[in-house]
């Protein structure tokens, strides 16, 4: 992009430094995401190669996400948002999307975001709560433990944490982004200690509270996500 650039102004050396580049950071969740879930070997049904299966994407190969990124990101919304679904009617108790929960709606008093936060707070809890090292249920042995509802909460723990990431490059907030980060952080720690995406993150993080001026911050974040949507 920088290679065509005449003057200062297109070549953004106004803006320095810009300190991340978020479209590699989407694509390394997403591959994080189909290498803890997709296995072409498993055909178990509402597993992620099942739906890839059902739903004909045939373009969407979860082992090169990479060059098939955008056919991977339709995919896994779609999933996603289905994982969702199903995990609200099973929080309201009822059996399907179209039926209607029986839950108090917000009064004239109520804010819309506090409602929601309110109502969608107990799914939450329920998810996070499953892989709460104090929880004594994951502590039982393996052929007691819920595969299927450990993959369910796995697959909303990271998807929704990916929906987080794209929202944050789409509409830029620093708060937002930075939050997410920092999850993502131990994540990538997590599924490999020499992850360089998690040093990476480590360093803007250094750079963003400690060495950066504010206004610098704001430039860089917000260039940096202009450019990318």
């Amino acid at each position: 992009m920088r290679a065509a650039a005449l003057t200062e102004m297109e070549r953004f050396a106004h803006v320095t430094p810009i300190t991340f580049e978020l479209f590699h950071l989407q694509m390394a969740v997403l591959t994080v995401f189909y290498q803890l879930l997709y296995n072409t070997a498993n055909t178990e049904p509402c597993t992620l190669h099942a739906q890839k299966t059902r739903l004909l994407r045939t373009d969407a190969d979860g082992n090169d996400v990479k060059n098939h990124f955008n056919h991977c990101k339709e995919l896994t919304i779609s999933f996603l948002k289905a994982h969702i679904v199903e995990a609200a009617c099973e929080q309201f108790g009822v059996d399907d999307c179209k039926t209607v929960p029986n839950i108090d709606l917000p009064s004239d008093g109520d804010s819309i975001s506090d409602w929601l936060e309110r109502v969608v707070e107990p799914i939450t809890d329920t998810i996070l709560n499953a892989c709460n090292p104090d929880n004594p249920d994951i502590h039982m042995e393996h052929h007691n433990c819920d595969t299927a509802a450990d993959y369910a909460n796995l697959v909303l723990q990271v998807g929704v944490l990916l929906m987080e990431l794209n929202d944050a490059v789409k509409h830029p907030d620093r708060d937002r982004l930075l939050a997410v980060l920092k999850i993502l952080m131990v994540i990538f720690k997590g599924h490999n200690t020499r992850s360089k995406y998690a040093l990476e993150i480590l360093r803007l993080l250094c750079q963003q509270f400690a060495l950066l001026s504010e206004s610098g911050i704001f430039q860089s974040v917000r260039v940096v996500c202009k450019y990318r949507r």
